[in-house]
């Protein structure tokens, strides 16, 4: 377990006790990896968290890869401009995003309601080769280096900033509030089925 929490150097910057813990527990097809975040100060204070997972496929050479949500769809691809998240007033709902030769060429590609999700990655022949069961992250973003045979695959709870944030964190996208003395726990399961 890797642990870290607040010293006088954090609250210098950021003025509450905090405290995370992160594991992962193998298992015969993958891991799961657990976060855990503890408010031990005497008021709430809002906070993001996340994974940040990466791959090496071969996405750029062969085209067809599809990223697929299994339980339910999702809102996006919402697009990043300049590190900053585009969010239209609608957004439409998806089952799978097709990975293209220019899919990250402004940044990382987002997708909303993505919690307690079943996310896959498929190859272009339809195998299964990676998949993801997320619990309370709220967001999904793919990311990758363009040209290179790399996934980044973040479950997330909180996003980049929207064009229109205030710098308030009350208001950014995503953000979690936890009460004082509270805790909460994100669990991502990874699994890399034998039919890939």
């Amino acid at each position: 377990m890797l642990e870290a929490g607040a010293n006088d150097a954090t609250l210098a910057l950021w003025p509450w006790r905090w405290r995370i813990e992160a594991s992962i527990e193998l298992t015969d097809d993958g891991l799961i990896f657990h976060q855990q975040v503890f408010n031990e100060d005497s008021e709430p204070f809002w906070f993001s968290v996340g994974w940040h997972p990466g791959f090496a496929l071969p996405v750029a050479e062969q085209s067809g890869w599809q990223v697929k949500f299994g339980y339910k769809a999702v809102n996006g691809p919402f697009p990043t401009c300049d590190r900053t998240l585009i969010v239209p007033e609608y957004a439409s709902p998806t089952e799978f995003f097709t990975l293209q030769d220019k899919s990250f060429s402004q940044g990382a590609i987002y997708f909303d309601n993505s919690q307690n999700q079943r996310i896959q990655v498929c190859s272009p022949e339809g195998g299964k080769v990676i998949e993801i069961e997320t619990s309370e992250y709220s967001w999904l973003a793919l990311w990758g280096i363009p040209g290179a045979n790399f996934l980044c695959i973040e479950p997330l709870a909180g996003t980049t900033d929207a064009p229109d944030f205030n710098g308030q964190a009350a208001y950014k996208r995503g953000m979690q509030l936890l009460g004082s003395s509270q805790n909460r726990i994100f669990t991502v399961r990874l699994r890399f089925p034998l039919d890939a």
